[in-house]
């Protein structure tokens, strides 16, 4: 499978519904579920879909974990760019030229 197609799996869609079984007094999930959107019966026969889905929307705790990792990679480029800002104050300092 390439990226794309992980991306947008089925179990990544917020509309995903897990199925479960019952174990040792417990709920473990299956590798198996359905989805809310599709309706028909004789979708579910087609579950999960090879090529992705039209319908398929980003979860909503995918989307948070999205946005922390850009704030992330900000946070890491703006210390960065600070390094640089003043590595560059630095040698203006000290030889009163860039370069």
């Amino acid at each position: 499978m390439n990226d794309t197609t992980d991306e947008k799996s089925c179990k990544k869609c917020k509309y995903f519904i897990p199925h479960y079984y019952w174990c040792n007094c417990k709920l473990k999930e299956t590798a198996f579920g359905h989805c809310a959107k599709h309706r028909y019966k004789n979708f579910y026969r087609l579950f999960p879909l090879k090529n992705g889905c039209p319908l398929w929307e980003i979860g909503e705790t995918l989307k948070e974990e999205e946005i922390k990792k850009i704030a992330d990679v900000l946070t890491e480029m703006a210390e960065r760019v600070d390094n640089i800002a003043s590595y560059l104050e630095k040698e203006k300092l000290n030889d009163g030229e860039l370069f």
